[in-house]
């Protein structure tokens, strides 16, 4: 009997480490992941300053030869505005499609790092821009949702990476969701 209590406390005790590894790969994944976000954002901003310097050295320019030239330079400077829309709409359509590629991303990262760490799940995005994050894990359980949860601030970061809505599932009775608008 009293070897049997051992074994059992074992098992248990070899779970709470697997899970604590296991945890503790996911939030270095979502921090690695969170700073070449970072990186990339230091880039975007470094590269829009250029661009608008140089715009800036235009807007200069025009503004010189607006004694001279005043019609045709009221026609340059709408077909910059015109320009700068239209630029304003592909940076904003580029940067969309950025967040969705980032959430694919993570979620590959994410399901690599569980499997690599022996636990069967199956991670997806979907829905409108893929915002929903899923989680299928046969053996999800609330405490472990809690600690997936709990450990790095990950409903915080999800919700930074453009998710709507989180769903922790086991497939079949068990499924936990959280808004994160």
């Amino acid at each position: 009997m009293a070897n049997e209590n051992k074994t059992n406390y074992g098992k248990g005790f070899y779970k709470i480490i697997v899970i604590g590894v296991m945890l503790v790969l996911f939030t270095i994944g979502i921090n690695y992941y969170n700073h070449k976000v970072e990186e990339r954002k230091a880039k975007d901003i470094k590269k829009a300053e250029e661009v608008q310097k140089v715009k800036d050295e235009q807007k200069a320019k025009d503004i010189e030869k607006a004694d001279l030239q005043k019609a045709l330079d009221e026609q340059k400077a709408k077909a910059e505005v015109d320009k700068l829309k239209a630029e304003q709409k592909a940076e904003a359509k580029r940067e969309k499609a950025l967040k969705l590629q980032k959430r694919v991303d993570f979620i590959n990262l994410t399901e690599r790092v569980m499997r690599s760490q022996g636990l069967d799940v199956d991670c997806t995005a979907y829905g409108p821009g893929k915002t929903i994050y899923k989680i299928k894990y046969i053996r999800m359980s609330r405490p472990f949702v809690d600690q997936l949860i709990n450990e790095g601030n990950s409903l915080e970061n999800l919700k930074a990476m453009g998710f709507a809505k989180a769903i922790f599932t086991d497939g079949y009775d068990q499924t936990w969701a959280y808004d994160l608008k």
